[in-house]
């Protein structure tokens, strides 16, 4: 590891130790992002159109769900898919924002208790979540069909361990294949307690619980030399971001008939 990424890494030591799960547990900022995604994904919304809606923007006629949407001053009203519809409904019921029309319909969550605030999601959120949606869609994935793909791929051997993790990678972390294949070893941080990657642009994250221990039991298995690709075909060949699509397509028509989608 370099010394100026263990350097930017040394904020993080005293972080608490991450409680190792299968899966991200559904949180109220877990539901909330999953609505968001919703719309950028179904109503095809830009970020600042997300953070611009009100509670009141999201109402019924006839049983049906529509959405009001502003983007570029253009104002549109637009039915909603039964998928999203189900998103929303469920943020509503967990934040409890249901009777406060005038408000934001996104905010942000209180770090304390994870409660909803007053204040509306940050910009830099939805942007990330808005390039999980985009890194997602550029390899025929969702969210949905990403965890499927997961929770299909069995830990047994060293091929299917370092496909679980590009995967998660391109769900948790949102990478992309070209992040993904440029990757050394020596990018990737883990003291058994937490992780931390960097990704092109100087870009660190802390990796989320979901994802560390894909990692691990990939970087355990494989053992890649420090100075060279974390992600490799071989000893002697890394993964390129075609190969990392072609996987990811292999992957999709592996699976099951439900998972086909993207």
């Amino acid at each position: 590891m370099s010394k100026t990424f263990a350097g930017s890494l040394a904020q993080h030591k005293n972080r608490r130790p991450y409680r190792l799960v299968d899966q991200p547990a559904l949180t109220l900022a877990t539901i909330r992002d999953r609505a968001i995604v919703g719309i950028l994904r179904y109503a095809d919304a830009s970020i600042d159109a997300v953070i611009a809606l009100r509670v009141e923007d999201y109402y019924s006629i006839d049983n049906r769900r529509w959405l009001r949407i502003v983007q570029d001053g253009i104002e549109r009203h637009q039915l909603v898919d039964a998928q999203l519809e189900d998103l929303i409904d469920k943020y509503l019921l967990e934040s409890g924002i249901e009777k406060e029309p005038r408000s934001s319909l996104f905010r942000s969550t209180l770090s304390g208790n994870g409660r909803i605030s007053s204040r509306s999601v940050h910009r830099y959120h939805v942007a990330k979540l808005a390039r999980q949606v985009s890194n997602l869609r550029s390899v025929r994935l969702t969210p949905d069909s990403a965890e499927s793909i997961l929770n299909n791929i069995k830990p047994t051997t060293r091929e299917n361990l370092r496909d679980r993790a590009i995967i998660g990678l391109i769900l948790y972390a949102v990478a992309s294949p070209r992040e993904i294949a440029a990757i050394r070893k020596s990018n990737y941080l883990d003291n058994g307690n937490w992780c931390c990657i960097k990704l092109a642009r100087s870009r660190i994250i802390e990796v989320p619980k979901a994802l560390c221990e894909l990692l691990r039991e990939y970087v355990r298995a494989e053992d890649p030399p420090e100075d060279g690709l974390l992600f490799r075909v071989d000893r002697t060949r890394g993964m390129t971001a075609s190969g990392i699509e072609k996987m990811i397509r292999r992957r999709l028509n592996e699976a099951p008939r439900p998972l086909r989608v993207g």
